[in-house]
């Protein structure tokens, strides 16, 4: 990128991305927001980070709670993959002790990314990649946090970042953080607003989720029905997810459990006893066709992997377009419209939700990982049928 800046308008940073075109019109903004503007420095009592050396770790039950930027998310602390430190650590890293109160700021990760440190936490010590701002009297440490998670904050974030391959927010760059200076009710009366909008959204998702829960059930429900009926059969055993079970070895075709497990065997059997019942192989066949890297140097090509495509929509979330040289080397299944992707990697390793992708025109000529594996329907078979199944 070229910038050409006026020396009405340069700053003291010389890095041509802080004069971005992303960052016009941010500083009248940011002065349209209120009368004046205060540095995080000028309204803070305490600017730093957590330690810079990792301590050796310990169990929960016998350790103290160990924060990182992974922990720092806009709703609060999340502790699911919380690490903890011995006693004796915790003790000698007293200037990484964050107080309720405090603000919490990621600087690694998910740069920029704040909440504020709850009363209900038991005392902790926290990593470098995590910055403690403890503000002044006549600041509400949420309603800075809410402004440092708003859109003027996170472009602010990003237009203070330094670096050119790895950015960095370190001590420095949040202490010239520009936020809104207002009076206490005003603070309090947006933090209040903000609370409520956020209770609503978090009842909205709950319900949204339940909904969409059952609509998979039901989903589920009428395909089990519909495909029973068509082997002429009243119904198809219930999953009884039994984590003891005994097994004939006479009858053991496979030795990983799933095979033989009670659910999946009283399923097999049940379909076996229908005279129109048959197996995947009569409705498709396995297609290994290759894509070979070598031979397409200079093209640009579209690439699946499992995570770009959504377990639950069967939608591809974002496709990745990248020159052939540099696929990596799992990228080698040549797929067509009209093959059907499956998710076997995810499958192995227990996903809940596993990869069924129909190829539709648009991805005609792609390149997939072979951590799918591709089926191709044999005439007069529909791909929608065999997606279902």
């Amino acid at each position: 990128m070229i910038a050409v800046i006026p020396p009405s308008s340069q700053k003291d940073r010389l890095d041509t991305y802080f004069y971005d075109p992303i960052f016009d019109g941010l500083t009248e903004k940011l002065e349209s927001a209120a009368e004046k503007l205060k540095s995080l420095e000028e309204i803070s009592v305490l600017i730093t980070d957590g330690t810079h050396q990792t301590p050796k770790y310990t169990s929960k039950e016998e350790g103290i709670l160990f924060l990182s930027s992974t922990n720092i998310t806009e709703n609060g602390i999340n502790l699911d993959d919380a690490k903890y430190i011995t006693k004796h650590e915790h003790d000698l890293l007293k200037s990484s002790h964050p107080k309720p109160g405090d603000i919490l700021v990621s600087v690694a990760g998910n740069i920029g990314t704040a909440c504020v440190f709850p009363n209900s936490l038991p005392e902790c010590s926290v990593l470098r990649s995590v910055a403690i701002i403890r503000l002044k009297e006549g600041w509400n440490s949420k309603f800075v946090a809410c402004f440092i998670n708003s859109e003027l904050g996170s472009k602010q974030v990003l237009q203070l970042q330094k670096g050119i391959a790895v950015k960095t927010f370190r001590l420095g760059e949040i202490k010239e953080f520009k936020v809104p200076e207002l009076s206490k009710d005003e603070q309090d009366n947006i933090v209040l607003r903000y609370d409520a909008i956020s209770s609503l959204n978090k009842k909205l998702i709950s319900s949204v989720s339940k909904l969409k829960d059952s609509k998979h059930r039901i989903a589920d429900a009428q395909l089990d029905a519909t495909f029973a009926n068509e082997l002429g059969l009243e119904h198809f055993p219930p999953y009884r997810k039994q984590k003891v079970f005994l097994r004939d070895g006479a009858l053991i075709e496979r030795l990983d459990i799933p095979a033989n497990h009670p659910d999946y065997t009283r399923l097999v059997d049940m379909i076996k006893t229908s005279p129109v019942a048959g197996t995947l192989a009569d409705l498709v066949e396995v297609s290994d066709e290759r894509y070979d890297p070598r031979e397409h140097v200079g093209e640009e090509v579209h690439y699946l992997a499992i995570g770009d495509i959504d377990g639950i929509t069967g939608q591809i979330i974002e496709p990745q377009v990248m020159p052939a040289e540099t696929l990596p080397s799992r990228a080698r299944r040549l797929i067509h419209s009209g093959d059907i992707l499956i998710g076997i990697a995810g499958a192995s390793t227990g996903t809940e939700n596993m990869v069924v992708f129909p190829v539709s025109e648009d991805e005609e000529g792609w390149v997939a990982s072979t951590g799918f594996i591709v089926l191709r329907p044999r005439n007069t078979v529909s791909v929608s049928y065999v997606c279902r199944l």
